[in-house]
């Protein structure tokens, strides 16, 4: 019997397994907004049209007047966003809704924040180009 072969499967076992719990994946997301609003859903995958786990329990979500971050697990695998915010939004009113398999949200923008075509986005970040 060879065992190498055998010795190779368990090696990539433990390292599969201790790579998942390690790094968290970096959730997909798409957002939109209008003069008022910015809405963001926030999927538990690398890419929105990837499967997401359906169980995934009480995501962490945190929202400052300039950023957003997102942490959840369903025990096997942890998913992680965090996005820096182009201008400051109102946090009391922020709404988030847990879905099955992402968190919706609602951020109001800041009162003091007028419209205009040279403040367009709200999203800043190098690594993703927005979905709208």
């Amino acid at each position: 019997m060879n065992m190498i072969p055998l010795l190779r499967l368990a090696f990539l076992l433990v390292l599969g397994t201790a790579g998942s719990a390690s790094r968290p994946i970096t959730c997909a997301f798409k957002w939109a907004q209008n003069e008022e609003e910015i809405f963001i859903f926030v999927k538990y995958a690398h890419k929105l049209d990837a499967p997401a786990p359906n169980n995934v329990q009480h995501p962490a979500v945190q929202v400052d007047a300039s950023s957003l971050s997102v942490h959840a697990t369903n025990g096997a695998k942890a998913f992680s966003l965090s996005l820096n915010l182009y201008d400051e939004v109102d946090v009391d009113a922020t709404v988030h809704t847990a879905r099955t398999f992402g968190v919706e949200l609602v951020l109001p923008k800041g009162a003091a924040r007028a419209l205009d075509s040279t403040a367009a986005r709200s999203i800043e970040t190098a690594k993703y180009a927005p979905l709208v």
